[in-house]
């Protein structure tokens, strides 16, 4: 027996490749008529233009307008209000440290006692000369007070001419003899009491007191080492306000605005703004760098803000003013202009040129009067990349609109 084999008919896999082919040209034709009907629906396709340009298909949106300003963004370091490097007064030796690093203080509380026992003795020993002193004025006084009874009554008997001129001129010596003393006796209490004064204040400042309410960062010495005058014995940080040093380039110096209200400044660490409630420029400029410096005081009474840390800053350099601003994907930017294209009449593509004042945050921002932008405008803000004057627009709304 003979088997013929009949190679005109198709397999079992060729049937399947043609079957996918014939789905996949169904697919496309669909896809096809689904695109042509969703530009049918954005609007009717203008006609092609006297060049011949072929209709492009772009998305537009509304031209928006805000009263803003120009921002700087720049860098900088926080400083706490006030930082004192606490010295020592008097010499001496650190007898005990009476608080730790970390530690809160109040403004007059002991941070560390030196040794005040030979200022005490000394100390001890002039209130003694002291009371030596008010003593010898008080029998100066008497001695004073007698001599003056004595002239005044050989002055009578010299009147009487009971005695001589020599015994009346013996008792005007000794009276002035008695002024002197008493002078120098009230001279030597003043200098006791001088003397007792200056060392109470040496007693004291061997007692190193906080100099104002903060928190102990360092103790740079310990128990029972010595410290010379002027050493540093305890760092101390009030950090319940702290100041941001902002550096800024010089080229804003004119503009810059000191408003709270529009500065922001963000910790580097976490991200997070704070808005300051007092902002000074500092007018000095840094001859190298060419940076001056703006200093923005921000409340830090929930210890989040450490000094030391780094921040940005969001500083405005220019007064704020009405601007138009749209996305920056609309702008072509040229050698030496850019410009943009807005929907024109019969939904062809119009020409504008414009003057970017200051691009922030996807946005481009004109000022009104260096353009020929309207309120009505309706900006091309995609597929305008090829685009040309008088090409015809399929248009498309974009959904959601640029924020200011």
């Amino acid at each position: 027996m003979s088997v013929t084999n009949d190679s005109s008919s198709p397999g079992p896999k060729r049937l399947w490749v043609l079957v996918a082919l014939g789905l996949l040209l169904i697919m496309g034709l669909i896809h096809a008529i689904r695109v042509i009907g969703s530009t049918q629906e954005a609007g009717p396709p203008a006609t092609s233009g006297g060049d011949g340009l072929p209709p492009a298909a772009v998305y537009v949106e509304s031209l928006q307008s805000a009263d803003t300003f120009e921002v700087a963004k720049v860098t900088g370091t926080l400083r706490a209000r006030a930082r004192a490097e606490v010295a020592a007064r008097e010499a001496g030796a650190v007898v005990d440290l009476l608080a730790d690093e970390g530690q809160h203080v109040q403004r007059g509380d002991v941070l560390a006692q030196l040794d005040d026992r030979r200022t005490r003795a000394q100390l001890t020993e002039a209130e003694a000369a002291l009371t030596v002193a008010r003593t010898l004025v008080s029998q100066r006084e008497a001695e004073w007070a007698r001599a003056e009874e004595d002239l005044r009554m050989k002055q009578g008997l010299l009147e009487r001419r009971a005695i001589s001129k020599s015994d009346v001129l013996d008792a005007e010596r000794a009276l002035a003899v008695s002024e002197a003393q008493r002078a120098a006796a009230r001279d030597g209490v003043n200098e006791a009491q001088s003397r007792v004064d200056f060392l109470t204040i040496q007693v004291d400042d061997l007692t190193i007191r906080a100099p104002f309410s903060g928190t102990v960062v360092e103790f740079p010495v310990d128990r029972g080492e010595w410290v010379a005058v002027g050493a540093r014995v305890a760092t101390i940080v009030d950090a319940s306000e702290v100041e941001a040093w902002l550096r800024v380039p010089t080229r804003f110096s004119t503009e810059t605005q000191a408003s709270p209200d529009a500065i922001q400044v963000f910790q580097s660490s976490t991200g997070i703004g704070f808005t300051p409630s007092k902002v000074t420029l500092v007018p000095d400029v840094e001859p190298l760098s060419q940076l001056f410096t703006v200093v923005a005081t921000i409340d830090n009474a929930s210890g989040s803000l450490r000094p030391g840390e780094s921040i940005t800053g969001v500083v405005p350099v220019s007064a704020e003013r009405p601007h138009w601003h749209f996305p920056v994907d609309a702008l072509n930017r040229g050698a030496n202009t850019s410009h943009v294209f807005v929907v024109g009449p019969d939904n062809t593509a119009k020409h504008v040129p414009v003057d970017v004042a200051f691009e922030r945050e996807g946005s481009a921002f004109v000022l009104p009067e260096n353009s020929t932008l309207t309120k009505a405008d309706r900006i091309v803000v995609e597929g305008n990349e090829r685009l040309q004057p008088q090409q015809p627009l399929m248009i498309r709304e974009r959904e959601e609109a640029s924020a200011p």
